[in-house]
């Protein structure tokens, strides 16, 4: 039989086992995007972690995908490459990607999207505060609407 440690060992890590459990379903069930998130990256990891270990492997750049989640309805998936980022759909990561937009920029622009709609053109995006006609030419080929 069991001695009274062994038993008491037993109910930690059965009790430990059950909360992870329980954890795990309710961020799964309440936050699926940050699941979603994290198995995006696990996914990304993979590749890279091939891409050095076998530097004859090549893996492009349209391989590596990252879903964001836009809506409940809706679901976009965007893949990293040099591609245009759409200014109207993009998060506050795939906008800090964009040359001279760091988080307080990107915040910006998503408040502007949020308070006055879809950018239009880049006379839209002129009227975003700390946008001036140098970062425009620096982004006009890096972003659509």
């Amino acid at each position: 039989m069991m001695t009274a440690k062994e038993k008491l060992v037993l109910q930690f890590l059965l009790t430990f086992m059950v909360i992870g459990l329980c954890i795990g379903l309710v961020r799964r069930v309440w936050f699926p995007e940050i699941v979603e998130i994290v198995e995006d990256s696990a996914v990304i990891s993979e590749k890279m972690r091939l891409i050095k270990e076998n530097t004859s492997t090549i893996i492009t750049q349209s391989d590596i995908t990252v879903t964001n989640k836009i809506s409940e309805s809706t679901r976009k998936s965007t893949s990293i490459s040099m591609d245009r980022i759409n200014i109207n759909t993009a998060s506050k990561n795939e906008l800090m990607s964009l040359p001279g937009i760091g988080p307080a920029m990107a915040e910006r622009i998503i408040h502007y999207r949020e308070d006055y709609g879809n950018f239009s053109g880049l006379d839209d995006l002129d009227k975003v505060k700390g946008i001036g006609n140098k970062k425009l030419e620096k982004l006009k080929e890096k972003i659509s609407f």
